[in-house]
């Protein structure tokens, strides 16, 4: 199957990530922790849940969930699976939900071909390990083909023993089945005695109960009569007391009711009275309203009379204050006039005073500004600047020379074709120690000589950044200084401006402040005048006809007053009012007593009708002839037979009880029986299963199965091998397995190689190129005998610590596999790889947060 797509989600160091693998040959590249890995990491992961470290570690820092899906591909099947910390795992097959759950995901894409060792062990290279699978094929065969879980079920601890000392128990056990199962058959006859006994007494007790049962019937019947009875009884005797209550009700209302047409007339004539009265009420209204407009009239005449003595007064007062008024007019213009010149006389004193107050600070500040001398600071820095570019100059040099001789000695101590790394002449031992002695102790002397160098440079920097900050400071100062004394100068002239324009304005604020004192003794006058400014002859005029006209219409009111007063006489609007509430009342009453009258003969007619229906209940009470201690004798034997037949049923109750725990006995005896018949006869069964389970344990013992298994994966490894490494450039013909132990696997798993001449060499002995390719066809040739086709191969930073000639090599041979597995993931930081992929992924990291940028090879 084919990687299709990964996802991450809050993964290590992705946020949310999504990478597609559209290519043949994908390269992930990018920069160390950029998270390059993270996407292989996050691809285990959803395959096995496997990882490095505890899963909440793989939770990115600050988040408390992540989430990884992964889809692959085969021709006719689609898997996708969803990973989930906290788990919460799931897997679509074909967009059907197929499994769900940590272990039956992992179960189910086992059954898909991806077995975890497998793919971990031959699938997925880590860093720098394409080789190492010739020094750990024993332990890779071991762990793939599962040897150790077969030696593991031979040890005495194992499950194969376990399972033995298991049917060794149970058919001990079932030895002593025999004698319970006669006990309980035993038991079984008796249970079935008693239960039949029971039966019978039960079934006479319910006869018993049957009868009672028939009396309790024929009593109900007689107790429902008597009941029904009491019902019409009660009900006839409720009638007649609600018949004698009405009737009795009746005779008080009708007293009530006595006297009652004397009480009509009555009323009748004092109605004519009062309506006589209560005809003057419009004459009497008018009246009032008349007087109360005299009263009007009269005050307001009265206020007309004040205002015009009044106006009269304000008219002469305006007359003798114009003179002033003109004054202050005059007093006011001239003061607008000179405002302007004030506001800018006050404006010049404040900013006077206050660059007075300015030039004093100012001259205190550039007092208190101390005197650096910057040339002489520049001339120490100058001097420390150089000595620390010679001594820079200096370690440089000693640091290139420390490498160099680091490097020979490197080279010297791995030579090994007796050839010097060096000069290029012979290498003996000898010459070999004396030449690492010479570069050791050259790489002590000038590994002491660096150490006082650095220290040196330490403390020439410190005095070059402190002379340069006080450098700054006396600079600093200096520019202080001069703006202080340019402050100064430009203080002194403008002070000297001010000053003279202060002098020109200085009469014009003197008549200023005159001309606000005599505004100020001129305002009271303004003030009164402002008081009677409108005050003029026309409006004294115009009062005067007001005050004729109101004259006249009062002298009309009273002659109108004195007509109403004649007819009116000496009644009075409440007695009128009076008469008109009595009026009210008594056409209120009048319909209400008429009415009565009508009721009265209704009560009358009613009377008489209650009387006749009291006799007619008396008489049919007599005739009922119901005795209320006829029912509760009924009752009482009622609830004897009740009591008795209660009794009766709690017996029944009681065997009944009795019974189920007899027949839930005997269930419990049967089932037992039944278990105990079966696990008579499985003695035997488990018999011959510990005979099978002792050969199993014998043959895994002598190691035949594994020796079957291993010698039958060799062959598919060993064909698979050559087919695969026939398709890369290498000139040998066939590459052989050799196993000096086909039973367990003991021994160690080494590979050889046969020349166009039949000569045989180990695997160590090919060059760089040709071990590179026989160890991934290795990986490939394992994985397909265990597997089938292969998918997909990850190879994670496959060419750390190769020297250019083998990246070369490394890369053919990934390109030549493309024959083979259809689909190769690399991941890398080398953009050397880029020259053999058609699909790139770039991860990059901003902060904490790995992105990825996807583009295809053109």
């Amino acid at each position: 199957m084919r990687l299709e797509s990964v996802s991450l989600k809050d993964f290590l160091s992705h946020e949310r990530t999504t990478v597609s693998f559209k290519g043949d040959i994908n390269v992930i590249v990018g920069q160390n922790g950029a998270g390059k890995s993270s996407i292989i990491e996050a691809i285990v992961f959803a395959l096995f849940r496997e990882g490095k470290g505890k899963q909440d570690e793989m939770v990115k820092k600050g988040k408390t969930t992540a989430e990884v899906e992964l889809l692959l591909k085969d021709v006719n099947l689609e898997a996708k699976v969803l990973r989930k910390i906290p788990p919460g795992d799931l897997l679509y097959i074909n967009g059907k939900l197929t499994a769900r759950g940590t272990k039956e995901v992992t179960r189910k894409i086992e059954e898909l071909g991806l077995n975890s060792k497998v793919v971990t062990s031959t699938m997925i290279v880590k860093q720098g390990e394409i080789e190492t699978i010739f020094d750990n094929l024993t332990d890779v065969l071991k762990r793939v083909m599962m040897i150790d879980n077969l030696e593991k079920l031979t040890e005495s601890g194992g499950r194969i023993k376990q399972l033995m000392d298991k049917y060794e128990m149970e058919v001990r056990s079932h030895e002593a089945y025999a004698e319970n199962l006669k006990n309980f058959q035993e038991e079984k006859n008796k249970l079935e005695g008693e239960i039949s006994s029971l039966l019978r007494r039960i079934e006479g007790i319910r006869e018993e109960y049957r009868k009672l049962e028939e009396e309790q019937t024929r009593v109900k019947a007689e107790v429902k009569d008597l009941e029904e009875k009491q019902r019409v009884y009660d009900t006839l005797i409720s009638r007649k007391k609600e018949a004698e209550d009405e009737l009795q009700r009746m005779t008080r209302e009708l007293k009530n009711l006595e006297g009652l047409e004397e009480r009509i007339a009555s009323l009748q004539s004092k109605e004519r009275e009062l309506d006589s009265k209560v005809a003057m009420r419009g004459d009497i209204v008018d009246l009032e309203n008349k007087e109360s407009r005299l009263a009007e009239k009269k005050s307001e005449l009265t206020k007309l009379e004040k205002q015009r003595d009044r106006k009269n007064q304000e008219l002469e007062l305006k007359r003798s204050l114009e003179p002033k008024h003109e004054e202050y007019l005059r007093v006011k213009t001239r003061l607008e006039e000179l405002e302007e010149y004030h506001d800018r006389f006050t404006k010049v004193s404040t900013s006077l005073n206050d660059l007075l107050e300015s030039k004093k600070r100012t001259e205190l500040e550039l007092e208190s500004l101390p005197r650096l001398e910057v040339e002489k600071i520049q001339a120490r820095l100058d001097s420390v600047s150089r000595e620390l570019d010679n001594v820079t100059s200096l370690y440089n040099e000693r640091k290139v020379e420390q490498d160099q001789v680091r490097k020979s000695l490197d080279a010297l101590l791995s030579a090994t074709e007796g050839k010097c790394p060096v000069c290029g002449g012979p290498l003996d031992d000898l010459h070999r120690e004396e030449l690492t002695k010479k570069y050791s102790n050259r790489l002590g002397e000038l590994s002491k000589e660096l150490k006082d160098l650095e220290r040196r440079l330490d403390s020439l920097r410190r005095e070059k950044y402190s002379l340069e900050d006080e450098r700054e400071r006396a600079r600093e100062m200096e520019v202080k200084r001069r703006n202080k004394e340019n402050e100064l100068e430009n203080l002194s002239a403008r002070i000297s401006q001010l000053q003279t324009e202060l002098a020109k304005l200085g009469s014009l604020e003197e008549e200023f402040r005159r001309l606000q004192r005599e505004k100020k003794e001129l305002e009271k006058y303004e003030s009164e005048y402002m008081k009677v400014q409108n005050a003029s002859k026309t409006e004294v005029e115009e009062l005067e006809d007001q005050i004729a006209a109101y004259t006249h219409e009062i002298a009309t009111l009273e002659d109108q007053i004195a007509q109403l007063r004649e007819k009116v006489g000496s009644l009075t609007k409440e007695e009128v009012e009076q008469a008109r509430r009595l009026l009210e009342n008594i056409r209120k009453e009048l319909p209400e007593l008429q009415r009565k009258t009508g009721e009265k003969a209704n009560l009358l007619a009613r009377k008489r009708e209650l009387e006749k229906r009291i006799n007619e209940l008396s008489t049919q009470i007599q005739l009922l002839g119901f005795r209320k201690q006829d029912l509760e004798l009924k009752k009482r034997e009622q609830e004897t037979l009740s009591k008795q037949m209660a009794d009766i049923q709690r017996d029944i109750g009681t065997l009944e009880g009795k019974l189920t725990q007899l027949k839930e006995r005997y269930q419990v005896v049967e089932n037992s029986l039944a278990q105990l018949q079966q696990k008579v006869k499985e003695v035997e069964k488990m018999r011959r299963a510990k005979e099978r389970l002792e050969k199993l344990r014998k043959v895994l013992s002598e190691g035949m199965l594994q020796s079957y298994l291993i010698s039958t994966l060799k062959g598919r490894i060993e064909n698979n091998l050559n087919d695969i490494v026939s398709m890369f450039d290498i000139s040998y013909t066939r590459i052989l397995v050799n196993m000096t132990q086909t039973k367990t696997l003991t021994g160690k798993v080494e590979l050889t190689a046969l020349n166009q001449s039949g000569q045989q060499l180990p695997v160590n002995m090919l060059s760089g190129g040709e071990k590179i390719a026989v160890a991934l066809a290795l990986r490939l040739a394992i994985a397909r005998a265990l597997t089938g086709e292969m998918g997909f191969m990850i190879l994670d930073e496959p060419t750390v610590h190769l020297d250019s000639m083998r990246r070369a090599e490394l890369l053919s041979v990934i390109r030549e596999s493309m024959n083979v597995v259809p689909q190769i993931i690399v991941v890398t930081h080398d953009d050397e790889v880029l020259r053999i992929a058609d699909y790139v992924i770039r991860v990059e990291k901003a902060g904490d947060v790995s992105r990825v940028r996807e583009e295809v090879v053109q």
